[in-house]
């Protein structure tokens, strides 16, 4: 077991630290718990004669933990994995398994692989080894809990992920029958994907109508019937967290360990963050620890994940505004309200004559986002939070290019600190109009935006250039597709 450190802010008052346990399945063979119930099974097999062919369906893990099994125990297996699995959990299913193992990619769900891996252990007369409803399976994923107990047998609070429910029944069995343990254990699933909450709460199982996917490792549309009558009989609770709180979670990870895991890996200590500021758990009184499930994180994902984690923090908020659309207007918001406030996201495209809609992602603590919101709420500005909208999530820019007149955009770099942007805007707001600006903070020393001016005329272009040279910014022109005028 090691220790993660976490702080927290309830009510605006004084930070609280804490240590939690964390249960490193990222760091095995496999980076995932998956092999333990998947070894036991085939094991199990194994010796009561069955000697395969098996058959397994998986988005990834349960795929690498048939895979190294069968290696290990050197009998066949066929995995069919949805055709969207991440390519990095397919090449590690290839080789874990080397030669004992094929991989057929079939359908785009879990759900239309199981069908067809369904179908071909039926015509081959295959042992199917299931991702998480079976017996064997879970006695093998309850190892972890046994564990858990030999290093940190104080713990009172455990938050354990639920996909399918293999993992978190074996570890509340574990506890309660194996070890009779106190410990409250919280299985804890993201919204879109939390059919063994909904299960729970109307007393009978529940298959969702559609499943998100974010979370890769735990996207199941229907819980076990084995896992839901355990889970039903032996989980503390359960919650849901969202796919920017399991963000959240991986950015605390790597800025207090310097460890990523994959989405799903994450989802128990989201929880316990959250149950932590919901007041619901004390970790600075009560010991309270989670499972970090897999770390097997597709390095393509990693942008959206730093985008949603942003999107999470209480401390940025985004905010689309109406002002005029004139030289000048978005400078004076900024000096009128924003004082202290940092701009870390910049959205504008251009799509009316008389009247802009900037969207501005703002960083500042607690306190002065509330102020700022009261203040700008008590204005004739026009305002909308849009931080949990899709279109600021994928940075959706409209942009109307017919109605700019001699544009020019330029990629600008600046130095990211508070105040360097509006710098540049009050210097040039007096001789061009921004009709595009699209900005993002990536943490780096130097900021980066790729900006759009227009003019009345051309030879005002050559002021905007001169003005840029002074504040020593470095910039490029960028052809944007026939609207710059040679």
């Amino acid at each position: 077991m090691e220790t993660l450190s976490l702080t927290n802010r309830i009510g605006g008052a004084s930070p609280v630290c804490a240590e939690i346990d964390l249960k490193r399945e990222d760091v095995s063979l496999i980076r995932s718990y998956k092999w333990r119930g998947a070894f036991n099974k085939i094991y199990h097999c194994v010796s009561q004669g069955i000697e395969g062919p098996f058959v397994a369906t998986s988005a990834g893990n349960h795929a690498q933990g048939v895979a190294i099994s069968a290696a290990a125990l050197d009998v066949k297996a066929t995995i069919f994995m949805p055709q969207t699995t991440p390519r990095l959990k397919q090449r590690a299913v290839v080789q874990h398994g080397g030669k004992n193992v094929d991989v057929v990619l079939c359908g785009d769900t879990f759900d239309e692989a199981q069908a067809a891996a369904s179908l071909y252990a039926k015509e081959h007369n295959a042992t199917v080894i299931p991702p998480f409803d079976d017996f064997h399976v879970i006695a093998g994923q309850s190892t972890v809990g046994s564990e858990i107990l030999v290093d940190s047998p104080e713990v009172e609070h455990l938050f354990v992920p639920i996909g399918g429910g293999g993992l978190a029944s074996g570890v509340a069995f574990a506890f309660r029958e194996l070890h009779q343990h106190p410990c409250r254990v919280i299985g804890v699933e993201v919204v879109g994907q939390d059919s063994m909450t909904q299960s729970l709460l109307h007393q009978e199982q529940v298959t969702l109508g559609a499943v998100d996917r974010f979370c890769d490792g735990t996207a199941v549309g229907k819980a076990g019937n084995l896992t839901w009558e355990i889970c039903r009989d032996y989980l503390a609770d359960t919650m849901t967290v969202t796919n920017e709180e399991v963000c959240a979670a991986i950015q605390t990870l790597w800025e207090e360990k310097r460890v990523i895991t994959e989405p799903s890996g994450a989802i128990g200590l989201a929880g316990l963050r959250k149950a932590w500021s919901q007041s619901l758990v004390d970790p600075a009184r009560s010991r309270c620890g989670t499972i970090l499930t897999g770390g097997n994180t597709d390095f393509l994902t990693l942008p959206l994940i730093v985008k949603r984690s942003q999107l999470a923090q209480s401390t940025r908020r985004y905010f689309r505004f109406e002002i005029s659309e004139r030289n000048g207007s978005l400078i004076d918001l900024l000096d009128q309200f924003m004082d202290g406030i940092n701009i870390i996201d910049f959205q504008y495209g251009k799509q009316n004559p008389g009247e802009a809609t900037p969207v501005l992602g703002l960083s500042g603590s607690a306190e002065q986002l509330t102020e700022f919101v009261r203040r700008i709420g008590n204005s004739t500005i026009g305002v909308t939070e849009v931080t949990d909208h899709q279109a600021t999530l994928f940075r959706a820019i409209p942009f109307r290019p017919d109605l700019v007149q001699h544009p020019i955009f330029l990629h600008v770099d600046f130095p990211d600190r508070p105040g360097a942007l509006r710098e540049m805007m009050r210097e040039i707001s007096q001789l061009t109009n921004i009709c595009y600006f699209n900005f993002n903070d990536s943490g780096q020393s130097e900021g980066h935006a790729l900006i759009g001016f227009e003019f009345d005329a051309v030879a005002g272009q050559k002021q905007l250039f001169n003005a840029i040279d002074r504040m020593d910014f470095r910039y490029r022109l960028v052809n944007m597709g026939g609207f710059i005028e040679e």
